[in-house]
């Protein structure tokens, strides 16, 4: 606004959207009513595009003051003047807001004369200077730079800009070291390196305020900054900004947000991992039932599993470790696996002829090896015959057929095994060479007793008559023949 003649002002109406200049007249009818009581009259002077912007344009309006409400045309007053009441006082304490109260309510409030020269600062503000530059003598422009507006830092510059939004920054180094170093010990960023501009230096925004009374500019304003994290960085608290900056909102409501969102993100990564968790898992129960079935029937391991407190509306992740937990469980603690009497078996007992005589002439680890690849041909006919192993020891190897099931035809399933064991040992020779590995087997059939017997290293065992006879049998067979018992031929 500029001042008129006859207690005129003249409003200089600029905008980039041409057209809208008409409502500007009832906002300023109704702002004089409602803010200051007054009738006004508000007529368009002159009309022109801008010549910055090809769609802009510039209005100019005039504003006469008509009567005050409830008052006669003689009562008018002069627009322009600012005077509140017809004296003013100098005494601080004849103000109706203490500076304490003012600092508090604005704590990054200054004022400056004419000279621009820094008569009053916030608390907050005046916390984050050095302390040789809240000298006297202090000026705006040697502790702030004006971002926006682009205008110069002088008084009148300033004034004519009233009602423009003021940016400005803080000069590089001004802010205090023992702030800013907070920055370095939570990044772990060198003591002795450069800071980078925006971390050295702080933006404040807020508007000019024009005190006739005193004739000073009061810079009201608070601090920009993105989020709480950069509070920390500048030395700031929360409770820096004003309580009526809805800014505080928006950074709060920001700060949920991220952490809303790093929650989501962990537990996004949570499930990933609980995923391959499953997976590995997945991997481990095989493998743990290969081992099982190894030394275990399938029935007794299923038996074992069975026990599992685990309702099936478990996650997958903890029905899966569970099942391997319950099967250890029940056998280290010696929980009992009922034994089964079966009322008829085929049971198979083989050796190597005259082994002792073979193993003082040949290398333990011959041995071994020659052992290792005998039986796993043994062990690929047990499959193929569907037989069980029940264990072996030294160069004795023993199956059983019609056990844990039942079948019908195990005597034929033992006798074919035998014979291809026969087969099979005609193609190995001796770790020496010297000459060919023989072995002789023995067969009955007849009812006997199972059950897993020990907890550190359980097995499978059979007891009974029928073991003993199939093992009698073997040991009065001949080198490559198989002694049967008349049970078996029945």
């Amino acid at each position: 606004c500029t001042e008129g003649p006859d207690d005129t002002l003249f409003l200089h109406y600029y905008s980039e959207r041409a057209g809208l200049y008409p409502i500007v007249k009832g906002l300023v009818r109704m702002i004089a009513k409602e803010f200051f009581h007054v009738s006004v009259a508000c007529d368009v002077v002159s009309e022109e595009r801008e010549l910055t912007s090809r769609q802009g344009q510039v209005v100019t309006f005039s504003i006469r003051h008509l009567s005050c409400d409830g008052g006669h045309p003689g009562d008018e007053k002069r627009l322009s003047s600012g005077t509140i009441c017809p004296t003013t006082s100098s005494d601080p304490h004849d103000l109706p807001l203490s500076v304490d109260t003012l600092s508090d309510i604005f704590p990054f409030h200054v004022m400056l004369d004419r000279n621009l020269k820094v008569v009053q600062m916030g608390r907050s503000l005046r916390r984050l200077l050095r302390g040789n530059v809240t000298s006297t003598e202090l000026k705006f422009q040697d502790i702030f730079e004006i971002i926006r507006p682009k205008v110069d830092s002088l008084f009148s510059a300033i004034v004519r800009h009233l009602n423009t939004i003021y940016v400005v920054r803080t000069a590089q180094g001004i802010i205090s070291k023992e702030k800013n170093c907070a920055i370095q010990v939570i990044e772990g960023a060198s003591s002795s390196g450069d800071v980078d501009l925006e971390e050295s230096t702080l933006k404040l925004k807020g508007e000019m305020v024009f005190v006739p009374e005193s004739d000073m500019l009061l810079f009201l304003c608070s601090p920009r900054v993105k989020d709480l994290s950069e509070f920390l960085r500048k030395g700031l608290y929360f409770s820096d900004t004003p309580l009526h900056d809805s800014s505080r909102d928006v950074l709060m409501v920001n700060y949920l947000r991220r952490r809303e969102r790093d929650l989501l993100d962990k537990i996004e990564d949570v499930g990933n991992q609980l995923r391959k968790l499953q997976g590995s898992l997945s991997e481990d129960k095989r493998r743990t039932e290969e081992l099982l079935h190894s030394i275990l029937p399938s029935n007794v391991v299923q038996s074992l599993v069975s026990r599992s407190p685990v309702e099936a509306e478990a996650h997958p992740v903890v029905s899966i470790l569970f099942s391997d937990i319950v099967i250890v469980q029940n056998l280290v603690s010696r929980s009992p696996v009922e034994a089964e009497a079966h009322p008829v078996v085929s049971i198979l007992f083989s050796d190597i002829v005259n082994f002792t005589g073979i193993c003082e002439r040949v290398e333990p680890m011959d041995i071994v090896r020659m052992l290792n690849k005998l039986y796993t041909s043994f062990d690929v006919l047990s499959k193929l015959n569907e037989l069980y192993k029940v264990e072996t020891i030294g160069d004795a190897y023993m199956v059983a057929g019609g056990i844990p099931v039942q079948v019908d035809d195990h005597a034929d399933r033992v006798l074919a095994m035998a014979m291809g064991m026969m087969d099979v040992s005609k193609t190995f020779r001796t770790p020496d060479g010297d000459e060919p590995i023989y072995i002789r087997v023995g067969i009955h059939s007849g009812p006997c007793m199972a059950g897993v017997v020990g907890t550190s290293m359980p097995r499978y065992c059979l007891f009974g008559n029928t073991v003993s006879l199939a093992s009698k049998m073997e040991s009065c067979s001949q080198p490559g023949r198989t002694n049967i018992s008349d049970a078996t031929k029945m």
